[in-house]
């Protein structure tokens, strides 16, 4: 990508974005400099430079894959084929008590596949609204009904898993991105958002305890971890402390968690956790950033998508992932967590290149040989 960008960067879709193409280097330009000014920059570069590839650096390899309309399939095909493998292994689990390929049990009722741990939630909230891309990726001679039962068929075992996992933040995500992409396509989002409630309501009222009001108001995040980040941030409001710093930072000022391993690495939140391990100024650039990428995308993605536009709807699920990942991240990981920082910066440049190679005039030329 280095090559690519420093030898022909007029040919990227990079360029074709403009300058708003620089906010997000700009951006991890800016977490280098919290990682030099951190209170502990050994502990920072760590964080950060397991990013550089398997992070930050699949935004670029997604930006610059697309070059014709028809190079989302593969994609598609691939989130496909292992979210639903990643099912089966769930089904494999819960009927057998481990799981195929590692012999992983699960965390107690929490189905965990191939991960050995429930996070695998949050993988497959990812990877599902790019999954459903399946029913406009395979080839158009086959029948409408016969490509929705395929679809129905690969995200069923994925479905499984997610929910056998219990992962609430994941559950939260998914839902915020099947909202997207039904706002995306035109349909009736404030029918989609009532049965949600209602559904929501539901698992609080008769789910398991994990699910219920006090269960969630119970969670270490809101008695303990939340409490402790927003006292970090008091202490270092501008800047913050460094990233991933939230540990060092709490036991510095001689804090220490009630409910949970006083090791614990950040905060579960990474709204919060950027607010006090970049500070006011970090948390305003990263939502300055995504405003800014999401804006250019939707306003290329929502017409073309709401008109029935095939590829455009498949690259609406994209972006709708990207943005259920927004919404898993007011409960989920470290945002440094490479995993699943990666995919989702994946997705994030898969739709962006998708609409930056739209101007481009081969961009269509994959139209005629599409039905096959």
């Amino acid at each position: 990508m280095l090559l690519l960008y420093a030898l022909d960067f007029p040919s990227t879709n990079a360029s074709r974005m403009g300058r708003l193409f620089w906010v997000f280097p700009a951006f991890w330009a800016f977490l280098v400099f919290k990682t030099v000014t951190s209170i502990s920059p050994s502990t920072s570069w760590y964080a950060l430079q397991s990013n550089v590839h398997m992070g930050f650096g699949l935004f670029f390899v997604g930006l610059e894959f697309v070059r014709r309309e028809t190079d989302l399939r593969l994609p598609v095909y691939a989130m496909a084929a292992s979210g639903c493998v990643q099912g089966l292994d769930g089904v494999w689990q819960a009927a057998f008590g481990r799981d195929f390929f590692y012999g992983a049990k699960p965390l107690g009722v929490r189905l965990t596949g191939t991960f050995s741990t429930y996070r695998v939630g949050n993988l497959l909230s990812l990877y599902m609204p790019p999954m459903a891309g399946l029913f406009w990726a395979l080839p158009q001679r086959i029948a409408r009904h016969k490509r929705l039962l395929a679809t129905a068929a690969v995200l069923a075992p994925a479905l499984f898993l997610l929910m056998g996992s219990r992962t609430r933040s994941a559950m939260i995500g998914l839902g915020v991105a099947l909202l997207v992409a039904w706002f995306a396509m035109r349909r009736s989002w404030w029918k989609a958002l009532l049965v949600l409630c209602v559904a929501a309501a539901l698992v609080v009222a008769f789910g398991p305890y994990r699910f219920s009001l006090e269960g969630v108001m119970n969670d270490p995040r809101i008695q303990d971890l939340w409490p402790l980040g927003l006292k970090v941030f008091a202490n270092w409001p501008l800047l913050g402390s460094g990233v991933e710093t939230y540990n060092n930072a709490f036991r510095s000022l001689g804090l220490k968690p009630f409910t949970v391993a006083l090791d614990i690495p950040h905060p579960h939140n990474v709204y919060l956790q950027l607010l006090c391990e970049t500070g006011i100024i970090g948390l305003a650039f990263f939502l300055g950033m995504v405003f800014l990428l999401l804006r250019f995308a939707g306003k290329r993605v929502l017409p073309r998508a709401r008109a029935g536009s095939r590829w455009w709807s498949v690259a609406a699920l994209f972006l709708a992932a990207y943005v259920g990942y927004l919404a898993t991240g007011v409960s989920g990981h470290s945002f440094f967590r490479n995993w699943w920082l990666g995919t989702a910066l994946l997705l994030l440049g898969l739709a962006l290149g998708f609409c930056a190679a739209s101007t481009r005039p081969e961009f269509g030329g994959g139209a005629r040989q599409d039905r096959r």
